[in-house]
């Protein structure tokens, strides 16, 4: 079975992402954050999420 990976944001999932990332993410700016795909976002989000930096999940 062959199982996809959606890597498309809705433009709200995409605003919540890139608010948390600034958030706990003081190494990026705002304009990196802006200038990520969708799945580098994702990537990122899931980073921060896996280091415990996100007291609630998205």
């Amino acid at each position: 079975m062959l199982t996809l990976k959606r890597y498309f944001l809705k433009d709200n999932e995409r605003y919540a992402m890139e608010e948390i990332i600034l958030t706990y993410n003081s190494e990026l700016s705002r304009e990196e954050v802006y200038k990520m795909d969708d799945k580098e976002l994702i990537t990122m989000y899931k980073t921060c999420k896996n280091e415990d930096c996100i007291a609630s999940s998205y």
